[in-house]
């Protein structure tokens, strides 16, 4: 994921896309990038192949908002997004979370040392507007709620 690299969402989008996207087993189908195109007056050819129809979509930013819109569930962030932009730590995170303070989008598989766990696909559009004084102010208001 690495959207912590990233300095806007748009910019993550297209990178997201042609990196995600290729792994065969978890991303859009390449029909369904077809037809995206398609739907907005893109010209693809059925022997395109996805970074094709991808280079085609993305050459103005005209619709990358609404690409990551119909696939935000694909384009997502992670516990470790937020741990590297904003220095929150695990318990931080844990916090946040059980106050419902995150858009969740979905959720996705990966692998860990014990099998296979399930993990929350973070909305990507809520990290990129965030703020450090909105993460700070979540926790403070969290912590006082303990007491």
């Amino acid at each position: 994921m690495d959207a912590y690299k990233f300095n806007s969402l748009e910019e993550y989008v297209k990178n997201e896309s042609r990196h995600y996207y290729n792994l065969s087993y978890r991303g859009i189908k390449n029909s369904e990038i077809k037809q995206f195109c398609e739907s907005k007056g893109i010209k693809v050819k059925s022997r395109d192949k996805r970074n094709d129809m991808l280079d085609k979509l993305f050459e103005t930013d005209e619709y990358v908002m609404e690409f990551y819109e119909e696939f935000k569930e694909y384009i997502c962030v992670s516990f470790f997004d937020y741990s590297e932009r904003f220095g929150i730590s695990k318990s931080q995170y844990n916090q946040l979370k059980k106050a419902n303070f995150f858009e969740i989008d979905g959720y996705f598989e990966v692998k860990a040392r014990y099998g296979w766990i399930t993990v929350p696909a973070l909305s990507a559009k809520q990290f990129f507007n965030m703020t450090q004084e909105e993460i700070n102010l979540a926790l403070n208001n969290n912590q006082e709620s303990l007491f």
